[in-house]
């Protein structure tokens, strides 16, 4: 699971299409027919669907550019797909109407704020607000009040390296001791 609908009629999820060989993400009705369906199809791996406070808008990050980044469709739909990031982007959150919060693939944290109508979106504008030292993994590692203004972060105990070290002939440096 990753999030429930503010009017509690639905939930995002991911799923690994084995067929395809991609994550998709997927939307359970738990009213009606609670027949399963995309909100935006997409030909490579999509995660992370995330609804908006009042629920018309979802935000999610998928690979169809060739890297992650940030995207928000309507919901349920139909509509435009709207791309906010640009330069890589990750791990969506919603605070407040028109605050889409998201990681940039160097672990800044992103604010875009979005003119959010009933069928069209703007993005007025895109900031960083701060560095995150979070661990190489996909997963929901920060979140955001309501009200924009305070955040949780999951992160690292250790600095990420990109370096190995390679000990060879180690048996011998055991008999040493």
């Amino acid at each position: 699971m990753v999030d429930w609908s503010p009017d509690s009629r639905y939930l995002s999820y991911d799923v690994f299409n084995v067929k395809e060989r991609r994550e998709e993400n997927w939307i359970l009705p738990l009213v009606g027919d609670k027949k399963p369906f995309q909100v935006a199809h997409v030909d490579a791996s999509q995660y992370d669907g995330n609804f908006s406070p009042d629920g018309r808008w979802f935000a999610y990050f998928s690979y169809e550019s060739g890297r992650p980044e940030v995207y928000v469709v309507p919901f349920p739909g139909p509509g435009g797909k709207y791309q906010i990031s640009h330069t890589g982007g990750w791990l969506v959150r919603w605070a407040k109407a028109g605050k889409l919060f998201y990681s940039t693939m160097g672990n800044r944290l992103m604010e875009a704020d979005l003119a959010l109508g009933s069928t069209s979106l703007q993005v007025k504008s895109i900031h960083p607000l701060f560095e995150m030292n979070l661990p190489n993994r996909t997963a929901p590692l920060f979140d955001v009040t309501p009200d924009g203004e305070k955040f949780v972060v999951v992160t690292s105990d250790r600095p990420e390296s990109s370096s190995i070290t390679l000990v060879t002939n180690w048996t011998a440096l055991l008999r040493k001791k």
